[in-house]
């Protein structure tokens, strides 16, 4: 719940106020002491995303749980009801919260109430038919209607933009695909070249034998004879396939070693990302305090849905211990609830079955580690 909390404070720090919003309404899901602070939070994203209606709704809710007392709640719906330009409206529920006992928010409940008082002189100057109850309705369902559609285009913005990184990212996945194809060509044919010019060197050795003997007038040895030669070239031509297979499987058969900082992590990814039970041997290398440095700022939901499934079709009894911590040192990591948020429903499927097969493998273990198993549940899902 506190870590949700906080990373809907960060969201609206920085601006994002739709996704702040979805944190806050998980951490209110989750329980907290104080739930109409975190509904009075809500309230105010909803109001900066331009959602008034919804703002006033989570502005409700929070003096319905702080009590008439809370004036903060009481801004907070003065602010929804002047987004949707209901005046009157506002300045009632200005005056409803000023005349509560003074505290935090009176100073801002006076400036808005100033504010409607003007707008409210404006409208009679300017339109006196709507002083009626229903031109104003209207007047607000309308401008609701604007502010959705403008919300609407905000979230097209934001997954162009999040589509856009993610080609981003596959193109360069498919750069390092490429430059390691050329790599193991290159291998190759440094192989083949090296055991033809072998094969030739011995090839003339045998002959320059062969004709050495005839000069003395004596019969070849068995061994140097040309059917010999040819067998040994058949050998050596056989043997240079071979390596030339070996070749071009050498990148994933080397040693692993732990990565030390996030190029080794992607170089390592790129080769065993198709390769779960290499992927799974490859993070067993690294320690759980070193998840927020190696995927940092974000780790990519690719990255994370590879690990699940590598989790999860190899995880045993007796890597249970450090699935677990690693997990959680993962949660750690730097905007990964926003990063869960993002999951479609086919990764979400993916993180469930890591669940699964974690709570089956300890389906004997002690509460503590069916406790911690939970925890990861409940950060793990959407």
């Amino acid at each position: 719940m506190d870590e949700a909390k906080a990373e809907g404070a960060a969201a609206f720090k920085r601006g994002e106020f739709e996704v702040a919003a979805s944190l806050f309404a998980r951490a209110i899901d989750l329980g907290s002491p104080e739930p109409h602070l975190l509904h009075s939070n809500r309230s105010a994203a909803l109001a900066a995303a331009g959602k008034y209606a919804d703002s006033l709704t989570a502005a409700e809710a929070a003096l319905s749980a702080g009590g008439e007392s809370f004036v903060k709640g009481h801004y907070r719906r003065a602010v929804a009801l002047a987004g949707l330009e209901l005046w009157s409206d506002a300045a009632l529920a200005c005056a409803r919260g000023l005349a509560q006992p003074e505290g935090a928010g009176h100073s801002q409940l006076t400036e808005l109430q100033l504010k409607c008082a003007h707008e409210q002189r404006q409208q009679r100057e300017v339109a006196p038919a709507w002083r009626t109850p229903e031109e104003r309705r209207l007047a607000a369902a309308e401008a609701a209607k604007k502010l959705d559609a403008d919300a609407a285009e905000r979230r097209a913005r934001l997954e162009a933009e999040r589509e856009e990184r993610q080609r981003a990212d596959q193109s360069r996945l498919r750069c390092l695909d490429t430059e390691l194809a050329s790599q193991q060509q290159a291998l190759k044919a440094e192989a083949i070249r090296r055991r033809r010019e072998e094969t030739e060197a011995a090839k003339h050795r045998a002959c320059a034998r062969v004709d050495a003997v005839k000069e003395d007038g004596r019969r070849p040895p068995e061994s140097t004879n040309v059917s010999g030669i040819d067998d040994r070239a058949a050998a050596m031509t056989a043997h240079v396939k071979v390596e030339s297979w070996r070749l071009k499987q050498m990148p994933t058969r080397q040693p692993l070693s732990a990565p030390r900082v996030p190029s080794d992590f992607t170089k390592q990814f790129s080769l065993l990302r198709k390769n779960p039970q290499g992927l799974f041997e490859y993070i067993t290398l690294m320690q759980p305090a070193d998840c927020v440095s190696i995927f940092k700022p974000e780790i990519p939901m690719e990255v994370l849905l590879a690990c699940a499934d590598a989790i999860c079709q190899h995880v045993n009894t007796s890597m249970l211990g450090w699935c677990i911590e690693w997990l959680q040192a993962l949660t750690q990591v730097g905007r990964f609830q926003m990063t869960i948020l993002m999951l479609d429903k086919s990764g979400q499927s993916r993180l469930a079955d890591m669940l699964r097969a974690l709570r089956s493998v300890a389906e004997k273990s002690d509460a503590q580690t069916l406790g911690a198993i939970e925890k990861l549940e409940s950060c793990f899902k959407n």
